[in-house]
């Protein structure tokens, strides 16, 4: 999912702030495997990858516990 300036499904907030730094970044759910800093978490939770478009080498990664969502 490609989130920008353009992207309505963000917080209103969030997506003030990417427009006055005008970033825009690919983000993608990615099995825990392929994490940096989360492999040792396990399968029960959500993993998203962030990438900047400008520089794909600007990767990070979040995780959700699927039972709190």
């Amino acid at each position: 999912m490609l989130i920008n300036k353009d992207c309505m499904e963000i917080p209103w907030d969030l997506r003030s702030r990417i427009k006055q730094l005008d970033l825009s970044y690919y983000v993608s759910v990615v099995p825990y495997s392929k994490t940096t800093g989360w492999e040792d978490w396990g399968e029960n939770y959500s993993y998203f990858k962030f990438e900047s478009v400008e520089f794909p080498t600007v990767q990070s990664y979040s995780v959700n516990n699927r039972n709190a969502l």
